[in-house]
């Protein structure tokens, strides 16, 4: 399983496609070609669908962000064996994932605009105290633009 500060802007897009399905499974091929380069992107499909394991070789359930679609059927034993299809969905860690992400871009998003608004207030007080320093010293005259 990938760790979650491992995961790609590619795999927060195919989470978001996966995530904005919800509850449907997504075929794959629709998913893919969605996505320019196909290989790459099955890798991370293939990478994000793979659970952990125990220490016994199973797989753990709940710890993979995607998960396939399977059939079940019955072979000429009478064995239950399991088909995978080509349909996968987000899982419940998918999921969390996804919205984490998003509140991580929110919030540096909300930063972002909170820097270049104070870079601005800091520009509009500096432009003032020029001006006044100017008027001051007699450089320029600003009462003819207005009381000031």
């Amino acid at each position: 399983m990938i760790r979650y500060d491992e995961l790609t802007d590619v795999d927060f897009k195919l989470l978001k496609y996966l995530y904005d399905a919800i509850p449907n499974y997504v075929e794959l091929e629709s998913l893919l070609s969605k996505f320019n380069d196909r290989e790459s992107t099955m890798l991370r499909i293939d990478l994000l669908s793979m659970p952990d394991c125990s220490e016994y070789g199973f797989p753990i359930s709940n710890t993979s962000y995607i998960a396939y679609k399977y059939e079940t059927y019955e072979d000429e034993l009478g064995a239950t064996q399991y088909n995978q299809l080509n349909s996968i969905k987000i899982t419940t860690l998918g999921r969390k994932a996804y919205v984490d992400y998003l509140s991580v871009k929110n919030k540096e998003s909300k930063n972002k605009l909170e820097e270049r608004l104070w870079k601005s207030i800091s520009l509009i007080a500096l432009l003032i105290s020029i001006l006044s320093f100017l008027q001051s010293i007699h450089v320029i005259d600003l009462t003819k633009y207005g009381n000031i």
